[in-house]
């Protein structure tokens, strides 16, 4: 079965943007369903990740990792400060309320919903 696996999905490198999926019992209904994060260290087939919020509190095997063409997430944008996948979905969509906002209203009403989100 291992074998299989490892035929099946392509090596990661470090430096290399992944989907990693958020399970129904960690995300709210606003929430990503997958968080694009880089891979910052591989040990014994086991990854370290982090996203533009932070890093994963946890390693995580290949088997939940879906490499992606989106190449843009560096190492430099990721805070080495550590955080639940819980925690990193709620940012991501914090982000999307923002961009949402944008679009329907005028930037100063974004502008006052973006604080009022990151005070509470």
């Amino acid at each position: 079965m291992v074998e299989r696996s490892k035929k099946l999905l392509s090596p990661l490198k470090e430096f290399d943007n992944v989907l990693v999926g958020v399970s129904q019992s960690n995300k709210c209904r606003g929430d990503p369903r997958n968080l694009i994060e880089v891979v910052l260290n591989i040990n014994d087939e086991t990854y370290k990740v982090g996203t533009k919020y932070g890093l994963l509190d946890n390693i995580l095997n290949r088997n939940s990792l879906n490499k992606t063409k989106y190449n843009r997430l560096k190492i430099i944008d990721v805070p080495q400060t550590e955080t639940s996948i819980r925690t990193l979905a709620n940012l991501g969509s914090v982000n999307y309320i923002t961009c949402l906002a944008h679009l329907i209203h005028n930037c100063a009403f974004r502008i006052s919903l973006s604080s009022r989100i990151l005070t509470i």
